[in-house]
């Protein structure tokens, strides 16, 4: 139940919109499986780029903090796109769409002070949550907020956009 530390990267919708966004010709594009992964045309090249560049990151960080923690780690994805990766490798054992909200609902609670109904114990124990931090405020909160659903027993990763991560140096 120790937070031992995370891996922080841009999403895959971030990803999408900023090729589209900061690039002059540049289409938004369906976030799908392109049919080769040398791409014949601009879209199915975009999606190589995008939806099989984020399958190998994926499967390589995965691999890599395997590797660092010596044995098996289970792998849950979670998020709107997480589907789409999920689909195409092996690395990511659940997809669980409800986490986030899940966890969203149980931290509200905690920065309530509020204890836990009775039913939600299970929920935490032994969960892997992911709490994502994008705002400088949130960041402040996020040490307490660990430590608490640590204690409640679940796991938690924290990932933190690098304007947030500003904050807490």
């Amino acid at each position: 139940g120790d937070y031992l530390g995370g891996a922080i990267a841009p999403g895959l919708g971030i990803a999408a919109e900023a090729l589209y966004s900061r690039t002059a010709k540049l289409p938004r594009i369906e976030l799908t499986a392109p049919p080769a992964a040398i791409g014949k045309n601009t879209v199915h090249a975009m999606q190589s780029g995008l939806v099989l560049g984020y399958v190998g990151l994926v499967e390589g960080l995965v691999a890599r903090i395997r590797a660092e923690l010596g044995g098996r780690a289970k792998v849950v994805a979670t998020g709107g796109m997480a589907h789409i990766l999920a689909q195409m490798t092996d690395a990511i054992e659940v997809v669980d769409p409800m986490l986030t909200l899940e966890g969203l609902r149980l931290i509200y609670h905690l920065n309530r002070q509020e204890e836990p109904m009775e039913s939600e114990i299970p929920i935490l124990k032994g969960r892997h949550i992911v709490v994502g931090v994008t705002a400088g405020i949130a960041a402040y909160k996020v040490a307490d907020l660990t430590s608490r659903l640590v204690k409640a027993g679940a796991n938690v990763d924290v990932v933190m956009t690098p304007a947030a991560a500003e904050f807490v140096r």
